[in-house]
């Protein structure tokens, strides 16, 4: 009988930093939470925020240009491109969901194994991508609404200039 013996602190410390330098050394970044970011990302959630010694200036001077319309900008702008990526996704599903139904009530598909998994798969995919453009749809609302209550215009948020 061979005793048990487990992971150390020093050894997992060791494992973790070798990991996080692979991460650095691919290009990676870890992801960094601001301050004020949890209410936005989890508001019936829990999240824990860790900011790291590297990440300190990034997240002060993130915290900075929040006074700013180009940090809201800059929101605004990356939500509108992941609805639209996301937009576009949903759009191929459906398509892709409705040629399986109709193949399914050809028969197509029933001489096939997971014929309808795979129907059903399509479904749930868009499901899930219908909830996740909502969720986009929200928080860029969310984005919008706190630029309009630090007092920006409309147009200084969409990137149009200000508008009389």
């Amino acid at each position: 009988m061979v005793p048990a013996r487990g992971q150390t602190l020093a050894e997992a410390a060791r494992k973790e930093a070798a990991r996080r330098k692979e991460l650095e050394r691919q290009g990676i970044e870890g992801r960094v939470i601001g301050p004020g970011d949890p209410s936005m990302l989890a508001p019936n959630g829990s999240l824990t925020i860790s900011v790291q010694g590297t990440n300190r200036a990034a997240v002060s001077r993130e915290a900075d240009n929040r006074g700013s319309p180009a940090y809201y900008r800059s929101r605004i702008e990356r939500l509108d491109r992941e609805i639209r990526q996301a937009d576009e996704r949903l759009k191929l599903l459906k398509a892709r969901e409705e040629a399986a139904r109709k193949d399914q009530s050809r028969g197509l598909s029933a001489g096939r194994a997971g014929g309808a998994s795979a129907a059903e798969q399509l479904s749930r995919q868009v499901a899930d991508l219908d909830l996740r453009l909502k969720q986009l749809r929200s928080e860029r609302q969310e984005v919008y609404d706190s630029g309009r209550k630090a007092g920006f215009h409309p147009g200084e948020l969409e990137g149009r200039g200000v508008l009389p």
